[in-house]
């Protein structure tokens, strides 16, 4: 009677769970990565995996490695959970309702009424960056207290040698899209999740 070897019976015992919720995970988790834009070493290092062992997972290898998914697909939803993708609504520190702040929050929601771009201009160390941090999860705080928001404020961080696609992916990261194939489909699939809903797009350059 032939012995089966230890990768054989990994596999026959995953193909005799098949209701274990892998293939779940796995879809969620590649909808995850195309949004976050995390690559699989990325997720890897996230979840205490090597970045093979993930790679097995999403391409149904698994059985190289174990008679079970149940760990993994475990960590995997844990990290998605814990790092939900969606508008920030939350930022480390205390903003003082200045004048500065004020007059910031006023051209936010200038801004929301209608397509238009604008650029605020202040000298460095002015805290530009972090009043726009606060006001776009100030934002999102007050619309998902809405049964169905209508709008939504986005922070998006971009350096001065980015290339339009670059950028173009950045945006999508930041609003949660895909970020896969190049800058139509990125736009498209952008105008698609945002379609009925205002979008602000704060890009703040280093």
């Amino acid at each position: 009677m032939a012995t089966l070897s230890q990768c054989q019976e990994h596999k026959l015992r995953l193909e005799s769970s098949p209701d274990d919720g892998r293939d779940e995970v796995r879809a969620k988790l590649l909808d995850y990565m195309e949004r976050t834009g995390l690559s699989e070493g990325d997720f890897a290092g996230r979840i205490g995996y090597s970045r093979e062992t993930l790679r097995k997972f999403i391409s149904d290898r698994f059985h190289f490695v174990a008679g079970s998914s149940k760990n993994i697909c475990r960590a995997i939803s844990k990290c998605m959970a814990a790092n939900p993708i969606g508008p920030k609504t939350a930022v480390f520190g205390e903003l003082y309702n200045t004048a500065n702040v004020r007059a910031m929050r006023d051209t936010f929601q200038q801004l929301l009424r209608r397509p238009v771009a604008y650029m605020i201009y202040a000298p460095p160390g002015s805290q530009k960056s972090f009043v726009l941090e606060h006001l776009v999860a100030e934002l999102n705080r007050e619309e998902v207290k809405k049964s169905e928001p209508v709008q939504a404020a986005f922070y998006v961080y971009a350096i001065g040698q980015m290339t339009p696609s670059q950028l173009m992916k950045a945006v999508a990261i930041a609003c949660g899209t895909s970020s896969a194939g190049d800058r139509m489909r990125i736009a498209r699939n952008l105008a698609h999740d945002f379609q009925g809903r205002r979008a602000l797009l704060v890009v703040d350059e280093a």
